[in-house]
């Protein structure tokens, strides 16, 4: 009897519904419970109709970097991982870089349906990202990222907590990158 796709007000005039509210917490559990009643019901998990802004629960979870939210959902073959992000039309990869969520982004580089031809999930845009945020643990990462081998840099994303060298030293491997200086000009 529980109302799923209800809306409830929270920060003013925005509105959510249950599930992107369980996401937006970062509540696994409630979020395996919701979705299991979302299948029994035949309900759309991308929906984004109770969710001002209008934002599906994986969206929600990756900007709020809950890896284990991302993780469950993206065991659903039904969840679409290239949906772009906001007005910018961000992608998720770019988003998680963004917030300076490294797990997050290591759990979406792991996913096979994430699209790593278009160029906003390409190193070089991924780069420009955490390099404009200041993100310097994932630049370092990222400069080292080898995108015909993604593994070791997704373990490094998802184990890596501290900057190995100085920002002046990731600056200067970062200038001297010739593909980030060619993202760069264009």
């Amino acid at each position: 009897g529980i109302i799923l796709d209800s809306r409830t007000g929270f920060s003013g005039k925005h509105t959510t519904n249950p599930l992107h509210l369980a996401c937006r917490q970062g509540h696994v559990e409630i979020v395996r419970l919701m979705l299991k009643t979302f299948d029994e019901r035949g309900l759309s998990v991308d929906d984004i109709g109770g969710s001002c802004p209008r934002r599906t629960p994986l969206q929600i979870a990756v900007f709020n970097g809950h890896t284990e939210v991302v993780k469950f959902l993206l065991l659903r073959q039904d969840i679409d991982v290239n949906r772009p992000f906001g007005s910018l039309e961000m992608s998720l990869c770019q988003v998680a870089v963004r917030r300076g969520h490294a797990r997050t982004l290591g759990v979406l580089l792991g996913d096979h349906r994430t699209d790593r031809k278009i160029a906003k999930n390409s190193r070089d845009s991924l780069l420009f990202e955490a390099f404009r945020e200041a993100r310097w643990l994932l630049v370092e990462i990222l400069l080292d990222y080898d995108e015909a081998s993604p593994q070791i840099t997704q373990r490094d994303l998802y184990t890596r907590t501290k900057v190995a060298g100085n920002h002046i030293d990731t600056l200067e491997r970062l200038l001297v990158d010739t593909a980030f200086r060619e993202y760069q000009t264009k």
